[in-house]
């Protein structure tokens, strides 16, 4: 587990359910001692992995503390939060959501949106002075992942602009005093990640719902507020930028700076749109300039992975679009600032293994030709190949195949029952046999042996028609209540009979011994001896004030009885016939 990282796991909490290996969308979860672990070179910090893990186990680093710790040392910090705050922080005014941010002790409060615009205005800029074909949008840190460490052929189409935080943080930081810090308060993992991959000073990225955390500690409502009309951020409000949350966003911002007209726009939003959209570029040449806005969360980042309500998309859409200017109402352009980019983030080397190498992995999960590769998904990758991919470059465990452990279970089972001295049967709710061993045949006859011979297990055989006290069969499995170390006569058989439930209504299972049987006979003698010692105490206790030193030499003599039965089994069998 390392916190320093974006997105880490809390390994005790981990269940080992593969669900977050199920929904990565780059299979950057390495099973390590049973626990599901984040690679972070792999990942692409889309925060998928917090959104379906169960138990939450997949947690997001606080930056919280950090932040605390600078303000109570007296540093200055402006806080640059997302535009789609709006939709976090349903109904909220605009001067409460400030007024709540100035009581946490940040200096001063701006929107993101700003540098949202001036990447706009860069963006029309550059398409308007370049004849390159193709460009694709660079403001969601995830898409940036992505492209650059599993696409890397298409990162050459990046607008080289940096993102819309980079770009207001290089804003802020060109109207404040030089001591001034920046952070970040928004609905998305990767901007914790964004700082680095561009070089620029940030003190911390925070999710609203470290926000929501940090209000409810410093005991603030931010509803509480009273609503005051002259309060805005500084240095003064977005405009359009405030729409880059939603899919589109960007675009209508970009659209309102270009003189050009015969551009095309399209926008994807979602890793899986995002992917089969970029696997169409080289299939055909474009017939006019292209801008492609992508966004990693589908709907946009108002349904970023950190957001406290995961749906109502069209209730988030109109509180943003409620809350912002249309794209023709811009009226102030930020110039003389550079928010050029260009980045350096290292492409993943995949390792390519021989199908003789392959092949291998695959007999070591049982799957020894082509029809025995279910591939059920159920270890979390698309296919056994890619399982067994992942087994070899150390990323997963053979447990993880449940059809596999199946097998291997059914083996030791059948194993087991086979070699178990005394006789054992499960049947279903028809009463039909589902697995028997041989001991069990063998005690009801020459006849049920031969049978047994000829279908192993005797699977679907009618119980009623093997023994006749199937009716306690029924009663336990009926009951759910076992009935154990019960002794009953079948004909010259003398047997001791424990019937348990294994699946209330559906399965139960029974252990059969013959204690006519010399090895059997030595188990009932222990357990009676044993019985007899339990008996001889309890009278012991009542009566010790009679007996004194007696009792204990009464103990001495039955354990030793009882030792010479438990060690030395072979005495048994030259025992005369009245014992």
């Amino acid at each position: 587990m390392n916190q320093l990282k974006p997105v880490y796991t809390q390994k005790a909490d981990c269940q080992d359910c593969y669900k977050c290996v199920r929904e990565c969308p780059v299979k950057a979860i390495k099973i390590e001692d049973n626990s599901a672990c984040i690679v972070d070179e792999l990942c692409i910090h889309c925060g998928r992995c917090v959104e379906v893990c169960p138990v939450g186990a997949k947690k997001v680093r606080n930056d919280v503390p950090t932040i605390v710790k600078l303000l109570e040392l007296g540093k200055k910090i402006i806080l640059s939060t997302a535009p789609s705050w709006r939709a976090e922080f349903e109904d909220l005014h605009l001067s409460q959501f400030i007024q709540a941010i100035h009581a946490l002790g940040f200096h001063n409060v701006s929107e993101t949106a700003v540098g949202a615009q001036m990447v706009s205005a860069a963006v029309a800029e550059l398409i308007d002075n370049s004849s390159q074909p193709l460009f694709l949008s660079t403001a969601c840190p995830t898409v940036v992942d992505l492209i650059y460490k599993y696409y890397p052929q298409y990162s050459r189409y990046f607008t080289p602009i940096a993102s819309p935080l980079i770009a207001h943080s290089r804003f802020l930081k060109s109207i404040s005093d030089a001591n001034t810090g920046i952070a970040f308060a928004g609905p998305c993992v990767a901007k914790k990640i964004e700082s680095e991959y561009y070089q620029e000073n940030l003190l911390g990225a925070i999710t609203f719902c470290n926000l929501q955390e940090w209000f409810t500690e410093k005991a603030i409502d931010p509803y509480k507020f009273k609503v005051v009309d002259d309060i805005n951020f500084f240095p003064y409000n977005a405009a359009e930028g405030g729409l880059y949350p939603i899919d589109g966003g960007m675009i209508s911002g970009v659209k309102a700076r270009l003189q050009k007209k015969d551009i095309e726009f399209m926008s994807f939003s979602g890793i899986e749109g995002i992917v089969s959209a970029l696997r169409e570029i080289d299939k055909r040449p474009l017939r006019r300039q292209v801008f492609i806005e992508l966004l990693a969360c589908s709907g946009g980042c108002v349904n970023g992975p950190v957001m406290r309500h995961k749906h109502a998309t069209i209730n988030k859409r109109d509180s943003i679009f409620s809350n912002v200017c249309k794209p023709s109402d811009v009226t102030r352009e930020i110039t003389g600032i550079d928010i050029s980019a260009s980045l350096k983030i290292a492409q993943i080397q995949k390792h390519q293994h021989s199908e003789p190498v392959l092949r291998a992995a695959l007999q070591k999960i049982g799957k020894t030709s082509s029809r025995d590769e279910l591939n059920c998904g159920s270890c979390g990758y698309d296919s056994c190949r890619d399982f067994a991919e992942a087994l070899l470059n150390g990323k997963a465990m053979e447990n993880m195949c449940a059809s596999y452990m199946r097998k291997l279970a059914s083996k030791k089972a059948n194993a087991l029952i086979k070699a178990m001295p005394a006789g054992v049967v499960i049947v279903d709710s028809g009463m039909r046999i589902i697995e028997c061993n041989r001991r069990f045949a063998s005690i009801f006859g020459p006849d049920i042996e031969m049978i047994f011979d000829a279908l192993p297990g005797m699977e679907g055989a009618q119980l009623s028609k093997i023994v006749t006290f199937h009716k306690v069969f029924r009663k336990v499995l009926v009951t759910g209540e076992d009935w154990v170390d019960h002794d009953i006569s079948f004909k010259d058989h003398q047997l001791n009979l424990s019937i348990f439930s294994i699946e209330k209504g559906q399965v139960v299972g029974a252990v059969i011994q013959d204690i006519r049987v010399p090895h059997v006979r030595r188990d009932q003698v222990v357990r009676r001896v044993e019985e007899v010692i339990r008996l001889n105490l309890e009278t012991v206790q009542k009566i010790a004030y009679l007996l004194g030193e007696n009792a204990s030499e009464t103990e001495i003599r039955l354990n030793n009885v009882l030792e010479a039965f438990g060690s030395e089994p072979e005495e048994l069998n030259e025992l005369p016939e009245q014992y």
